[in-house]
């Protein structure tokens, strides 16, 4: 029997003495690279390398082979000695086997270790922006800009009622939200179950430290339609909070739920956890 962890993630580079070229979520202000902040020890910024960078289910992947007529911008990072295999596992582990595979470059005659793409034809396209197909900046994925501005701007402008309209409109934004957030955990964290990611969205600092700001907030129990159980608020259990609120998530894909006395639920949660994970991707994509 296959493991699935080994199905899913990168044997280490041969070399981990060599430093690292991230050009993608590994990038310093990017969604993973606080995963491996602690290893590293130098970064090169803002450098330039003559290959192709395409995208490919949401996420950049590099080229073979040189060509003048194409940059790729990234960061050379050198990593502390002795902790090159903690933070090459870290990058291992959280980079898709299926989507990356393990090559050195060499840049102004330093050989580093960098992810091309597996099979890039298959399923991959160039990236139209022309500033983007330079420099990725995970800050511009359409989930995590685009899908928040409206979400925040339908809540702030929908009508504070019951009506079935206005709480299907209420739903959608809701379950848009969740796509947004479970496309941020499933990047960062990489784990093979939802639930598993969630587990570690809900270890996010910024989530903890949010849910403590509404622990004031009137918060009635949600009970799950697949097994009736009871899900509460708790702003000391960041965990089972995530659970509240991805009850209602179930909720509205599974079966739906009653108008009259959920709306005002929906629309607290929705409030509170578009707060919370605005935060965090500010502090991802625009913090030290």
């Amino acid at each position: 029997m296959t493991n699935f962890f080994e199905d899913r993630t990168l044997e280490l580079p041969d070399d981990i003495n060599l430093p690292f070229f991230a050009y993608g979520i590994f990038k310093p202000r990017q969604i993973a690279h606080p995963k491996i902040k602690r290893f590293v020890d130098e970064y090169t910024n803002n450098v330039k390398i003559s290959y192709l960078m395409k995208h490919r289910d949401g996420v950049p992947i590099l080229i073979e082979g040189e060509n003048e007529r194409f940059q790729t911008e990234g960061t050379i990072i050198k990593f502390k000695e002795g902790k090159q295999r903690k933070a090459y596992g870290t990058i291992s582990k959280t980079e898709l086997r299926k989507l990356y595979e393990w090559k050195t470059i060499s840049i102004n005659g330093e050989t580093v270790n960098v992810l091309f793409g597996v099979n890039p034809e298959n399923g991959s396209d160039y990236i139209e922006n022309k500033k983007e197909s330079i420099c990725f900046d995970g800050k511009n994925d359409p989930l995590f800009k685009e899908a928040i501005e409206l979400i925040e701007e339908n809540l702030k402008s929908s009508e504070h009622s019951w009506k079935a309209e206005n709480f299907f409109k209420l739903q959608m934004n809701y379950i848009l939200l969740w796509s947004a957030i479970e496309r941020y955990s499933s990047i960062k964290y990489n784990r093979p179950k939802k639930k598993w990611n969630n587990e570690q969205f809900a270890k996010e600092r910024l989530f903890k430290k949010g849910i403590k700001k509404f622990k004031n907030n009137r918060h009635i129990p949600v009970y799950s339609t697949e097994d009736l159980e009871m899900h509460e608020f708790d702003a000391d259990d960041a965990f089972k909070t995530l659970n509240y609120y991805y009850t209602f998530r179930c909720n509205i894909v599974h079966r739906g739920k009653s108008m009259y006395n959920d709306y005002k639920m929906l629309k607290t949660a929705a409030d509170e956890l578009l707060e919370i994970f605005k935060n965090i991707l500010e502090d991802t994509f625009d913090g030290e």
